[in-house]
């Protein structure tokens, strides 16, 4: 699958997401939009050398997936009962960085 193309169909997801419409339609292209968000960085990162250790050893990355799904649930399931909690996590979140490569030097997000 093209990068391209995946980052249009981002895009466009999350461009619908703020056009003003009905909530349903919202909806799906918010859903659509986080949907697409970890295709994005799987068809980026597919060719790299840590994704290639992943592949090679597919009961870690069922095990990642599953803690990253349960992650999310979690924290979903958080932010719905204590709406407080995204701003301060956000908050406390700021002084970690990923680093990715681009142009064959590391940025840090």
């Amino acid at each position: 699958m093209s990068l391209a193309l995946v980052l249009l169909a981002a895009l466009l997801a999350a461009g619908l997401a703020g056009w003003p419409q009905d909530a349903r339609r919202r909806d799906k292209a918010l859903v659509a939009a986080a949907l697409l968000t970890p295709v994005l960085l799987l068809v980026h990162i597919e060719d790299t050398d840590a994704f290639a250790s992943l592949v090679d050893r597919p009961p870690v990355l069922a095990a990642a997936a599953v803690l990253g799904l349960g992650a999310v649930a979690g924290l979903g399931a958080l932010f719905v009962r204590v709406p407080t909690a995204l701003p301060m996590l956000a908050v406390a979140a700021l002084p970690f960085r990923v680093p990715i490569a681009v142009d064959g030097s590391t940025a840090n997000l």
